[in-house]
């Protein structure tokens, strides 16, 4: 661990500080230090009652995936289905499903985007709270949700369609007080 500091500037704003990058964290009132979202991403989810209590389950999925060359950005699982996002482009995305399908149903839903809530604060469900009432109040689809075990990144899959207006929304909730 070399502890070298980054700073990131804008380079159409010389005059900005930008953002300095260290090990160490800064405490701040704002439960969240970013908000990020990555668009175009597709979600399938398998389900199969052949899952319940069984083992080397998870190990197939990943062998199929890897056979096809595809990483995941988020999986979440339950007792008989497992939802996970990728990348992956349409031009071998039938041959994933086809060969996913060996193994339960399978669920493709497209045009999927990934809006990540950065910040130290995941533990309080106060802010938890928050962040899901952004989607509730504005009636706008949670498709999947991940946190990071260490509580520090809330990940949220959400359709393409209402990706911006739900990241202006969250920043607002959360950035502007």
């Amino acid at each position: 661990n070399a502890r070298i500091r980054n700073r990131i500037v804008n380079t159409f704003n010389a005059s900005n500080p930008g953002t300095l990058v260290t090990t160490e964290s800064a405490h701040t009132a704002k439960p969240f230090k970013s908000i990020a979202c990555k668009s175009g991403v597709s979600l399938v989810r398998i389900s199969t009652p052949q899952m319940l209590l069984a083992h080397g389950f998870i190990a197939k999925l990943g062998e199929v995936l890897a056979s096809h060359e595809v990483g995941i950005d988020l999986i979440s699982t339950s007792e008989v289905s497992v939802s996970f996002s990728i990348e992956k482009g349409p031009d071998s995305l039938d041959a994933l499903l086809a060969d996913l399908a060996l193994l339960g149903e399978v669920n493709l839903c497209e045009k999927q985007s990934i809006i990540s809530l950065v910040g130290s604060e995941l533990n309080n469900a106060q802010v938890l709270g928050r962040a899901m009432h952004v989607f509730d109040r504005n009636n706008l689809p949670i498709n999947m949700l991940s946190m990071s075990n260490l509580k520090i990144n809330l990940s949220i899959v959400t359709s393409d369609a209402v990706a911006d207006q739900a990241t202006a929304l969250l920043h607002e909730e959360f950035f502007k007080a």
